[in-house]
Order: C-alpha cells, then structure tokens, then sequence
C-alpha cells in the first residue's frame, strides 16, 4: 500500500468516525429543539440521512478490504515448533504493537523452545522502543508449572509497553479467583 493511500484511509477514517461522533450528539440535541420548539422533522431527517450514509460507506470499506487476500489470510501449522517460529518471525517485522494471548493450562516450557524463545522475542522487542507497546492476555491453572511461570512473568519488571493485561483462569477457581 502506497503512503499516499495509507494517507488517504487514515484521513477517511478520522473524518468518518467524527461524523459518526458529532452526528449522535448533533441527533440528539435535534431532536430536543425539535421537540421543544417545533421544528417538527426539518433537522431530523438529515442528520439521519448523513448517519446511515457514513455507517454505509464505511461497511463497503470493510467489505472491500475483507475482499483483498493480502489483507487477511489463514494459514495452518504442522507443530508448535513451526508456529512459534512464524510468530517470533512476525513479531520482529511489527512496528507499533503486538497483541497475543496464551490460553494453555501449561507452561510455554512444555511446548519447547521455540514457545520460550517467542516469548523472549516479544519481550525484547516491546523493550527496544518506546514506541513498541506489547499486550498479552493469559490463562492461568492450577498446575505448579503454570503458577510458577505467571509468576515469573508478573514480577518481572513492567512497563507500560510489557505487561499482562488479563489473567484469566480455566476453571475459576485459581488462587486469588472467587469461589463460583
């Protein structure tokens, strides 16, 4: 995608997500003076008309977007190994921020060192710039494994750009998680 283009969606998308911003309070307040004053329908059918239009063109960008191969793709993996490694891969070629979850009730050990070693690689690249930000969501169990390494990693030093997000548990029933 061209600079130019990228340009270009970006001021398409601030401008569109305002209208859509102003148009809700702008609707509202309409419907107020209208009502108050007895403007009868003569502001509220336009702004109606200018909101579905902004709601209608930004569903054909989604749609055409959703329509380009490159911009979503599945691909399926053989081993953990190959997964890791394609992850670790993509994390390197990121330029503002990753988001990841774990959701295993083990410990990236037990899936080898290219689990491990991804791990690392997300946690080096969020600390390489402050403009890196690196969110992951985890699953915790009661396996001492999995205890063990969330504990690691929670006491580790954060940043705002390394951190755990959400820790979740499996069964709820986690040390620190209510009773259901």
């Amino acid at each position: 995608m061209e600079a130019t283009e990228v340009l270009r969606n970006r001021i398409f998308s601030t401008v569109a997500k305002s209208a859509l911003v102003l148009s809700i309070p702008a609707y509202f307040v309409a419907l107020f003076v209208n009502r108050e004053l007895g403007f009868l329908e003569s502001l509220e059918i336009p702004i109606i008309a200018a909101s579905i239009l902004v709601v209608l063109n930004t569903v054909e960008r989604i749609e055409s977007r959703l329509q380009n191969p490159d911009w979503s793709q599945v691909r399926t993996y053989e081993s953990h190994t190959e997964f890791y490694l394609a992850l670790r891969a993509r994390v390197d070629k990121a330029r503002r921020r990753v988001h990841t979850s774990y959701l295993r009730p083990y410990p990236p050990g037990e899936l080898g060192e290219s689990a491990l070693s991804y791990f690392a690689t997300c946690r080096a690249w969020a600390d390489r710039s402050d403009e890196h930000r690196f969110r992951r969501v985890l699953l915790g169990s009661r396996d001492d494994g999995m205890a063990d390494w969330l504990g690691r990693s929670s006491t580790r030093r954060r940043t705002r750009r390394t951190g755990i997000i959400r820790s979740g548990c499996w069964t709820g029933r986690c040390a620190g998680s209510p009773r259901r």
